[in-house]
């Protein structure tokens, strides 16, 4: 009997294959039980955390400021720190020109998270990429150099990790992400396109999305 074509997953043909190569192979790991540090609180680290928290990993973020939606709800790891509703927004770092079509490509609405968030303020130092078994670190701050320092120690201590400012020191990218319906979809490219990413993750989001 001849078997259902329709069922089968359709290739391009040999000379689209010749044109196309990717390299980024999506994947879907359970994190509710990582460690997971983020460097910085600016609007790229926010996003990525609000995104982390959505499935339920243990959170640590240094940083002298945080978002107010984000520091509402953190946990102070040293009791010497104050609880205060939200840092000096002062010293939330920009967005490049890259990081503002990113944005729109990350995007996930801002669904209840039930992932754990704690709040260290303090200046970042090398030194705390050995003070817990960190799964995951992302470098999101300000300071492309540190982002590189940063990655660079992880690479050495076999941590997963992603600088925010340099596309070329990532060991994972983040998609957009639609939920909904039980479903978790990612959506993202070889990073050259991000409104083809958008409008795609928004024509899947209508579908499916919560």
């Amino acid at each position: 009997m001849e078997a259902d074509r329709s069922s089968f997953v359709s290739m391009p043909d040999s000379s689209t294959q010749e044109r196309l190569t990717y390299t980024r192979l999506p994947l879907f790991f359970d994190i509710s039980r990582w460690k997971i540090l983020v460097v910085g609180g600016g609007t790229i680290a926010s996003r990525r955390i609000r995104t982390l928290l959505t499935f339920g990993p243990e959170v640590t973020v240094v940083s002298g400021s945080l978002a107010e939606d984000l520091a509402g709800r953190a946990i102070f790891p040293d009791a010497r720190e104050e609880n205060s509703a939200a840092g000096d927004s002062s010293l939330n770092p920009g967005m490049t020109a890259d990081h503002q079509a990113e944005e729109a490509v990350e995007a996930v609405d801002r669904k209840p998270c039930f992932g754990r968030l704690l709040w260290k303020k303090a200046h970042f130092e090398l030194s705390f990429l050995t003070a817990a078994p960190w799964q995951m670190v992302l470098a999101c701050t300000d300071d492309a150099e540190l982002n590189s320092q940063i990655y660079g120690r992880c690479r050495e201590l076999g941590i997963l990790a992603n600088n925010a400012s340099n596309q070329k020191e990532c060991d994972f990218f983040f998609p957009a992400i639609v939920t909904g319906d039980g479903i978790v979809i990612g959506i993202s490219s070889d990073g050259s396109d991000h409104g083809k990413v958008r409008k795609t993750a928004a024509k899947i989001r209508s579908e499916y999305g919560d």
